[in-house]
């Protein structure tokens, strides 16, 4: 019998250790490293109990592998107790990966619909490759253990969806502002919510040029009562104008309802401008997962400080990018100027 032990196990963290310098070097958070490596530990820990132990022999005997292909029907099972202990180690065994996948990925309500069946599957076929290597049937490829790895992954994500659910209203009911490895928990809650709620952030494709447009100088018009169009240049050719830099629509049904751009200042500083969302669409979240992705996409690229400003007397604004965890470095000629930490 080949029993899982300390090598397999320090094998893993030297793996995992090769693992987190290729995603520092990608320029990836803190806090994605730690979600990276507890989700690794967790995938050690199912393979442990998976495909350990098992038995093995090079005999030239014929062999044939434990296989049951008929769900709930493999018999042999005379105690009731033991039989949903097997079925809900089954469904708790893949619960945390449908809850913490969703911390290294932005997880789609669609995706699980093919990820949760596909998890089971990789299980299962994983153990019958390692029975048929080593001729061992020590282990049952069950389509039993498919069907509950599947729904542990869908229970897992659903619980995911709950947490963020209350992590976002706790951070709304007690007005918190996030740091460090909190705000990265935001983050990825946000746009949990937004994939929930069918909104998609894309960048910018000329071909959305003039619809771009007229949301943003429609949001300047509302705000100003009129508006000139030659103050703002930038528009005429978004593409150039800001080919250095990232520019953002959020979508929602196919819908254009946001923009954002994130434009360089330094080697380590990032200005988002252009922050707009359609009229009758604001106080949903819709900003908030804009700034968001904003902000993923500043830390991935290497900044550690975002700054922007604002019309002074624009106290939704400002109150907005405050709760958000900006703060006013200075006024100047009637504009509020913020800064954030990343």
């Amino acid at each position: 019998m080949i029993y899982f032990d300390d090598t397999h196990f320090f094998a893993g963290l030297a793996l995992l250790t090769v693992l987190l310098v290729i995603l520092w070097r990608r320029k990836h958070s803190l806090s994605y490293l730690f979600f990276f490596s507890v989700f690794w530990i967790y995938l050690l820990a199912v393979v442990a109990m998976v495909f350990f132990p098992f038995s093995y022999g090079f005999s030239d005997a014929p062999f044939q592998p434990s296989i049951n292909l008929i769900p709930f029907s493999s018999g042999g099972c005379y105690v009731p107790e033991v039989c949903w202990g097997f079925m809900r180690d089954n469904v708790l065994l893949t619960i945390p990966f449908g809850f913490g996948i969703c911390f290294l990925t932005r997880i789609k309500p669609k995706t699980i619909l093919w990820l949760a069946p596909a998890v089971g599957l990789g299980l299962e076929s994983t153990q019958l490759l390692v029975s048929l290597i080593f001729k061992s049937s020590f282990r049952v490829t069950d389509i039993d253990d498919v069907i509950l790895n599947g729904l542990g992954v869908v229970l897992g994500y659903a619980v995911f969806l709950l947490f963020a659910w209350l992590y976002l209203a706790g951070t709304r009911l007690f007005n918190i502002r996030h740091r460090g490895i909190f705000a990265d928990i935001y983050s990825v809650v946000l746009l949990a919510q937004s994939s929930a709620a069918e909104f998609d952030i894309r960048p910018f494709h000329p071909e959305n040029q003039e619809s771009v447009k007229k949301l943003i100088l429609s949001g300047l018009s509302e705000h100003w009562g009129w508006l000139d169009a030659s103050k703002n240049p930038d528009l005429d050719d978004i593409s150039a104008a800001y080919a250095n830099a990232i520019f953002l629509t959020g979508w929602h049904k196919d819908r254009l309802v946001a923009t954002g751009a994130l434009v360089p200042r330094s080697a380590d500083t990032a200005e988002i401008v252009r922050m707009s969302v359609a009229t009758g669409l604001r106080r949903q979240g819709i900003g908030k997962r804009m700034l968001y992705a904003l902000c993923e996409y500043a830390r991935s690229n290497g900044y550690r400080r975002l700054i922007l400003e604002t019309t002074a007397t624009w106290t939704e604004v400002i109150a907005f990018y405050q709760r958000f965890g900006f703060r006013i470095t200075h006024h100047q000629d009637g504009d509020a100027y913020f800064a954030l930490d990343l």
